[in-house]
């Protein structure tokens, strides 16, 4: 919970950011889009296991799809870049690229 008597919800903590994961990040499967914060049991498994998502992609003959970070990290990674720890900011980046 982000307040008192606030929505339970998942959360991204980097250093010292602390973000709501917000449903628009992972919009499949809604009829209707908000940035309100939400849990990972609430969206669908592809929008963030790697083996639903291939299922989900041949299911709708995707080939391919490109991911671009612009949720906690933002576009190019500028949260990192943001940050005073850059050690920490290399960890995450060279994490991100490893599973990509």
């Amino acid at each position: 919970k982000g307040v008192e008597g606030g929505e339970m919800c998942d959360w991204w903590l980097y250093d010292d950011l602390v973000y709501p994961f917000p449903k628009l990040s992972a919009a499949a499967g809604f009829d209707e889009l908000d940035v309100v914060p939400i849990t990972f049991d609430e969206i669908l498994p592809a929008g963030w296991k790697q083996a639903d998502r291939l299922v989900a992609m041949d299911e709708n003959h995707v080939d391919v799809s490109v991911c671009f970070p612009n949720v906690l990290p933002r576009f190019c990674g500028q949260a990192f870049l943001e940050r005073e720890d850059k050690d920490l900011a290399m960890l995450c980046v060279q994490a991100y690229n490893d599973w990509m």
